[in-house]
């Protein structure tokens, strides 16, 4: 009973985990691939951090977790934003821009510039005439799942966030065209395809995420992908204003 009850709770190995050895036993650790989104410290439907949602932030005065939940349509599958994004839209082919392409579809009044970081992230640095409308905002729900999130994030040294519930309605009131170019950013830029660091699932990123709401769910007709986001930016050495822009230059060169 007691060699039963042991092997009960011993932690279970990500999918893609190295198998251990025969004298070894299996040890739980936090996956960096597509099974990291199934893998956490807690569980997988409670207040847990999750290594494959999590963001890193550049801010030189704290650090963020954004577990991206509180989504209606799932990332990966069939009808999931992926498979829109890359498969129906073909963003890939049609609606990504370069980072160099930008300034000069900006300076002509071509593309709006829409930023879905955190309001602190963008006043650290930012691109000159960028619109802020952030996804994810500080967690500040008080229910006790919200609770005991923000209990976990700051145990951890993190602030946590949730998803803004009127992200829509916001971008709606600073972009009332929908028809209008649009260009969306974020921290990483993620991706829609395949690849053998990003995995099958792509990587799932705030500016993807928002381009299917805006695209599939709030009628926006011309809304592009910037890709590498503000990581890229700064790491290219583009034109950006704030006020830390040299600490997130150097975090921004800094990241795998």
């Amino acid at each position: 009973m007691a060699s039963f009850a042991l092997s009960f709770i011993t932690p279970v190995a990500c999918p893609n985990a190295v198998k251990a050895n025969a004298s070894q036993k299996p040890t739980a650790r936090p996956c960096a691939s597509l099974s990291a989104q199934r893998c956490s410290f807690l569980s997988a439907r409670t207040a847990s951090l999750t290594l494959a949602n999590k963001r890193t932030c550049a801010s030189s005065h704290v650090s963020y977790l954004t577990r991206m939940d509180g989504l209606q349509t799932p990332w990966e599958g069939y009808g999931g934003m992926q498979f829109y994004l890359r498969d129906e839209k073909k963003i890939l082919e049609k609606s990504t821009l370069l980072p160099d392409q930008v300034l000069p579809m900006m300076e002509s009044k071509d593309l709006i510039l829409l930023d879905v970081r955190e309001e602190d992230d963008f006043e650290d640095v930012h691109i000159d005439g960028a619109v802020n409308v952030p996804l994810y905002t500080e967690l500040k729900d008080m229910d006790f799942k919200s609770i005991m999130k923000r209990i976990v994030y700051a145990t951890n040294g993190m602030k946590g966030s949730q998803l803004n519930k009127d992200f829509v309605q916001e971008v709606q009131k600073k972009i009332p065209n929908k028809d209008a170019m649009i260009g969306v950013t974020c921290g990483s830029g993620g991706t829609v395809e395949a690849s053998s660091t990003a995995g099958l699932l792509g990587k799932k990123s705030r500016s993807l995420i928002s381009m299917y709401m805006l695209m599939a769910e709030a009628g926006y007709t011309n809304v592009f992908h910037v890709s590498g986001g503000m990581r890229e930016w700064c790491t290219l050495e583009l034109p950006s204003v704030g006020e830390d822009l040299e600490s997130w230059k150097e975090k921004a060169n800094s990241m795998p």
